[in-house]
């Protein structure tokens, strides 16, 4: 990846948590295989709120710690954000994927 942080990449970032390693990778401008690597490992820790992140932490607790849903009885807002942020992360998969093939 060249210095700065493609934009598509930037835009997919935005929605999801500031504390996932995706995030971290995509802003740290790392290549886009490691970026591959980690956003696959965190999209299957999101199948489930109590999916467990390769940093030990509970996707229940990255999603609280992000501020998507505060109240840990809004059940329903929670996995509304876990979905939104698999599809983000896929996305992010997808087009890294496609870019460390070029």
């Amino acid at each position: 990846m060249a210095g700065s942080v493609h934009p598509i990449l930037s835009e997919y970032s935005s929605q999801i948590p500031k504390g996932l390693q995706t995030y971290q990778s995509i802003h740290a401008v790392k290549s886009y295989e490691e970026i591959v690597e980690v956003a696959r490992k965190e999209m299957i820790a999101f199948k489930s709120l109590d999916g467990v992140l390769p940093d030990a932490r509970t996707v229940r607790e990255v999603l609280q710690e992000s501020g998507s849903e505060e109240s840990i009885e809004d059940m329903d807002g929670l996995d509304k954000d876990r979905v939104r942020v698999v599809g983000a992360l896929n996305l992010i998969l997808e087009f890294s994927e496609a870019m460390a093939e070029d």
